[in-house]
């Protein structure tokens, strides 16, 4: 639970997003049908995946994300996680990396030169 609440705590207080106007004009259809499959993803409880679990509110995606490092975590016997694990997102079914997503973790997840998270 202090876990949880060291999350809640970098996360800061959350504000509603400001509505925005929006020129309807020159929309393509492409464009509507990505809008509604990304609003039906909004919709589910689980809207990253059953994996991951519950994230219909930001109480459930804080626990959800916790979890899923809790879990992570068990595939190691350090205290800390190291990428290495979570770079495994990155392996390709013919056992290569997939560069582009390996990038895209490094940027997202900045781990430290020794690797942990």
């Amino acid at each position: 639970r202090s876990q949880k609440r060291r999350i809640e705590r970098l996360l800061g207080n959350w504000e509603e997003p400001e509505k925005e106007s929006v020129s309807s004009e020159n929309v393509s259809i492409g464009a509507i049908l990505q809008f509604r499959t990304s609003l039906s993803k909004l919709g589910s409880p689980f809207p990253f995946s059953f994996a991951f679990g519950k994230a219909d509110t930001r109480d459930r995606c804080v626990e959800s994300s916790q979890n899923l490092y809790l879990r992570l975590l068990g595939h190691t016997k350090d205290t800390t996680l190291h990428f290495n694990i979570l770079g495994l997102v990155a392996l390709q079914q013919d056992g290569s990396l997939d560069q582009q997503k390996l990038r895209s973790l490094i940027k997202v997840f900045r781990p430290g030169r020794n690797g942990r998270l």
